[in-house]
């Protein structure tokens, strides 16, 4: 029996160890197999399970580029927006976190609690934190930092908590409601939507640079597992991000001055509005532009739409008779002088119709020089100079003033006028023209043509940006733009813009546009222009008063009261265009506007330094005296 037993229990015991020596050999073939014929298979599983670096949970952005004036003051910058973020699967004490931070956050300990205890990857607390808020939980951060260890914030019992910059920043605008619709909006992810702010949006705009976590297949955030950056290496300077800055040609001392005349006027004469250009006389520089009623660029969307338009070079009317310094321009440089004379009656009928001139109260005597014909602003003498010239002369004439074109500025939206075809002009179109029936351009378009005058007969483009910063600091005076290619349908290039000083035409000789000048002089001393006078200074100019156009002609007792001066007429540093949109009651250029200009120029020519005229009587613009 023993026997039996004995031999019953080697053969069981045999095949125990052939079975496991068979399972043993299985796992190891397995494992082989594994390792050796089927790898990659696993490690792409692997990293399907725990994949560093390929999960994006944010964007870090620099800010955006600053607007400055010619003398780098702010006129528009960016700041931190700051956020208060957790990271709760990192808290290893939530409890004990949210005491901490509920006081501080202003949010209720439970509902805290809940949040951070939740072992999310994130979650924001408090978006667009205020400083001190953000400055407090700072503050505790680095009292809870150990101090037998303060470089491992690992140990820190608020690890997981952070106060982040938000990928765009809070935009702001240090001088108010100044040079608004110069410098235009942004949307609240600091995208132009408006004025500068939009045509230069791709310089202004800042870089980004990607942050990942380490994260599984599903999403989930692995504890301990390092955090990375793209694109950033170990002595990156996140200030290379910060878009470039934009140099304005604008003065903000000289942009004061006029916004604030402007908008003492607009209010005193009830007028509807109301628009300044200031330009350098040499170089065409825009040293200051407004237009009233303004808006805060910071709170925008408090305004209606319609005043964010810039209306110095959206808006185009008919300058009535400041036009006529354009068009006797056009005759000087055809050969006529500023004494040669030209019928000028009350009443000059042209091919069945009657030009009138103006109820201001100044008659011909008949004949008038061209230098009484502007000083008194007489419609007649006008045509009659204009109808002996010629439509091609005048109308060529004109287009080299730049009249139906647009200066081409850096902004967007500028309006090219109104200007007919001379060559589809007939007589009594051409006699309106003279003086600006039918013609309509905006305030910037009359400087650019007044400021040929003032520089010896050379029109150059006015510019409003001066120079641009890269962040880097290296200054540059080009920008890139996307346009059209008209070579091929559809296409576009790339082209380079310059804002070095440029000529665009030459539409006077330069003795020509002195003898221009002088009979600017003349409107100032003895015409219709006597309130622009400037004690100390010569000047000169030409007043404007114009019925504004309807749909279904000129409007009742609706005018546009303006002005256009050069100051020192003898030795120009500046031009200036004066527009007063419907005044009431009294609507005269030279009653309304022309005042605006003594005002702008007895304070803005000591601020650039300029002058008085050598023995110029001191004279009162009210009086003549």
């Amino acid at each position: 029996m023993d026997k039996l037993w004995k031999e019953t229990f080697k053969q069981r015991a045999i095949l125990v160890f052939v079975l496991l020596l068979v399972f043993l050999s299985i796992v190891m073939l397995r494992q082989l197999w594994l390792q050796c014929f089927n790898d990659s298979f696993y490690k792409y599983e692997a990293q399907k399970k725990q994949s560093y670096l390929k999960q994006v949970v944010g964007v870090k952005r620099g800010l955006r580029g600053d607007i400055l004036d010619r003398n780098h003051q702010a006129l528009a910058t960016s700041s931190d927006r700051r956020s208060i973020n957790s990271h709760p699967y990192q808290i290893k004490d939530p409890a004990q976190v949210s005491a901490w931070l509920a006081p501080i956050l202003k949010m209720d300990q439970g509902e805290l609690y809940s949040i951070l205890s939740s072992g999310d990857t994130f979650v924001n607390l408090k978006y667009k934190a205020p400083d001190d808020m953000c400055d407090a939980v700072k503050k505790l951060y680095r009292e809870k930092q150990p101090k037998d260890d303060p470089d491992d914030e690992t140990k820190n019992p608020l690890y997981g908590i952070e106060v982040a910059r938000e990928n765009s920043g809070h935009r702001f605008y240090p001088k108010g409601r100044l040079a608004s619709h110069i410098l235009g909006i942004v949307n609240r992810d600091e995208e132009g939507v408006e004025g500068t702010e939009l045509f230069f949006d791709r310089e202004l705009t800042p870089k980004a640079y990607k942050t990942s976590e380490a994260m599984d297949v599903s999403g989930n955030a692995i504890p301990g597992a390092p955090s990375a950056t793209v694109k950033k290496s170990k002595d990156f300077d996140e200030s290379s991000l910060n878009g470039s800055s934009i140099v304005l040609t604008i003065d903000e001392r000289i942009q004061f001055i006029v916004e604030e005349e402007l908008k003492k006027t607009v209010e005193k004469f009830n007028a509807f509005g109301g628009s300044v250009v200031v330009l350098d006389a040499k170089n065409a520089d825009i040293l200051a532009m407004a237009t009233y009623p303004d808006f805060d660029p910071a709170t925008y969307y408090k305004f209606p739409q319609e005043r964010w338009r810039n209306r110095a070079v959206c808006d185009v009317y008919e300058p009535g008779s400041i036009f006529k310094v354009l068009s006797a321009g056009v005759a000087i440089n055809n050969g006529y002088r500023a004494s040669s004379q030209f019928y000028c009656p009350g009443r000059l009928y042209i091919e069945g119709d009657v030009v009138n001139n103006a109820d201001d109260g100044l008659y011909s005597k008949g004949y008038e020089t061209i230098a009484d014909i502007v000083a008194y602003s007489f419609n007649t003498g006008t045509a009659s100079f204009a109808l002996e010239l010629g439509k091609k002369k005048m109308g060529e004439g004109l287009d080299k003033f730049g009249i139906g074109h647009v200066t081409g500025t850096e902004v967007l939206g500028e309006s090219c006028g109104l200007f007919d075809d001379w060559r589809e002009w007939g007589r009594f179109r051409l006699a309106n023209i003279s003086f600006a029936q039918g013609v309509a351009i905006t305030p910037l378009q009359l400087a650019s043509a007044v400021q040929a005058i003032a520089n010896d007969g050379v029109r150059m483009k006015p510019h409003l940006v001066k120079e641009i910063i890269n962040p880097d600091g290296k200054v540059v005076h080009e920008y890139m733009r996307r346009e059209a290619d008209e070579s091929r349908d559809g296409a576009y290039k790339e082209v380079i813009h310059s804002l070095k000083p440029e000529v665009l035409s030459k539409p006077m000789t330069k003795s020509g546009a002195q003898e221009m000048r002088e009979v600017m002089a003349g409107v100032i001393s003895h015409g219709t222009g006597s309130r622009a006078r400037v004690p100390g200074y010569r000047v000169g100019g030409k007043t404007g008063t114009a019925q504004v156009a309807g749909e279904h002609g000129y409007m009742e007792q609706k005018y546009i009261a303006g002005f256009v001066g050069i100051a020192p007429i003898d030795n120009p540093e500046i031009v200036a265009v004066v527009k007063i949109e419907k005044p009431w009651p009294i609507y005269y250029g030279g009653l309304v506007a022309a005042p605006v200009f003594n005002k702008i120029c007895t304070k803005i020519l000591p601020v650039l330094g300029v002058p008085p005229t050598p023995g110029y009587k001191q004279l009162n613009p009210e009086t003549g005296l």
